[in-house]
């Protein structure tokens, strides 16, 4: 008897764990997350397709992507790309641009194979491009190319020597030297290296080689340098930089000292993760995309609760998901297309649980 109940408690741990959720994207207006098995779970608009669901609707609930087991996930705009455990990438959504980089144009509403044979390591959805780097920490990138005849159907080598990127309607990197690297037509780049470009170009080249991460948003960038300061520049929409004003242009500045594990930028509000594991969030508050309970802007850092195991924080357009150790999911803000995945469309002013229970297969049409 005390051994048959010792196997019902480690059977309901295993099944507890596979659902247990390890790791987010957070899109425009929709959200995935990777399971502890490797499971990939999306929700929200798929209206052309970016889920990967094979159908092109909305969903309101976490919903199994496929049967392929994941490490990691990116989705932006319009499509998505992930990372599967061979190390292999995967895209789906609208693709005319090349940005499926499946070697032809074509847009999928299911998993298509990237057309490379390299193992890669980590991959970030822009808005009409892809970039990722590889296991020799080479860069390659396809879609739409600024100022090029023909678009890149397929990935095309930009450089080495990289440990991270991220996209939105221009690229920015950091080196493993820690220098950062940006480029694209937009004007973000114009402002950090005083031309648009189709090459990477060098950021703050008077500056210490100490980046670490590198977010690009819509219309500003931020990073983490020295040892975890937060700088920022572009434009200061919804007060995005948390400087204590909003709107203007601001060159490359340092804006926080305090020492942030990550952070992320959504259209005009911004979150951060201190490496106390405390939550922070600021900017334009409308539909309680801050998670503070209410409405209102906040042009400074805010602390949403008094948790201090968040580990992963995302932001969208209009709302915002975070991950914390031990204790699940949350979502909160706009929930315009089900984007939060709590199976109803008002939007929350708090961090609202996402449900964990694992959907087996894809509801019938």
């Amino acid at each position: 008897m005390p051994r048959r109940l010792v196997l019902i408690l480690l059977v309901a741990t295993a099944c507890s764990r596979s659902g247990a959720v390890e790791s987010i994207a957070v899109g425009a207006w929709s959200t995935c997350a990777v399971r502890a098995d490797g499971r990939l779970t999306c929700w929200g608009s798929s209206r052309e397709g970016q889920l990967g669901l094979g159908r092109n609707e909305t969903f309101v609930t976490p919903t199994l992507v496929d049967q392929n087991r994941w490490l990691t996930v990116s989705l932006n705009m319009r499509h998505t790309c992930g990372i599967d455990r061979n190390h292999q990438a995967w895209c789906w959504g609208p693709g005319s641009g090349g940005a499926l980089g499946a070697g032809q144009r074509l847009n999928s509403s299911s998993p298509v194979a990237v057309a490379s044979q390299r193992r890669w390591r980590q991959i970030s959805v822009g808005f009409s491009h892809t970039c990722a780097i590889d296991d020799e920490a080479d860069l390659y990138c396809w879609g739409r190319d600024f100022n090029a005849p023909l678009n890149r159907l397929a990935p095309q080598k930009i450089g080495s020597g990289f440990a991270q990127v991220s996209t939105s309607g221009f690229s920015c990197a950091v080196k493993t030297a820690g220098s950062l690297w940006c480029w694209g037509s937009n004007p973000v780049v114009r402002q950090a290296v005083g031309t648009e470009t189709r090459e990477p170009r060098l950021v703050d080249e008077a500056g210490p080689r100490d980046w670490s991460y590198v977010v690009a948003g819509r219309s500003a960038v931020c990073g983490l340098r020295g040892g975890g300061a937060l700088w920022c520049w572009g434009t200061n929409e919804g007060g995005i930089f948390g400087s204590g004003d909003q709107g203007g242009e601001t060159k490359l500045r340092r804006v926080f000292d305090d020492r942030w594990r990550t952070v992320t930028l959504g259209a005009s509000h911004a979150c951060g993760i201190k490496r106390d594991g405390t939550l922070w969030c600021w900017g334009e508050g409308l539909n309680g995309r801050l998670g503070l309970g209410e409405t209102t802007p906040r042009y400074e850092p805010a602390r949403v609760d008094n948790a201090s195991d968040w580990v992963e924080v995302g932001a969208g357009n209009t709302h915002t998901c975070g991950l914390r150790r031990g204790a699940g999911m949350f979502c909160w803000g706009g929930n315009l297309f089900g984007a939060l995945g709590i199976g109803e469309a008002s939007f929350r002013t708090v961090p609202t649980a996402v449900p964990t229970a694992l959907p087996t297969a894809l509801p019938p049409s």
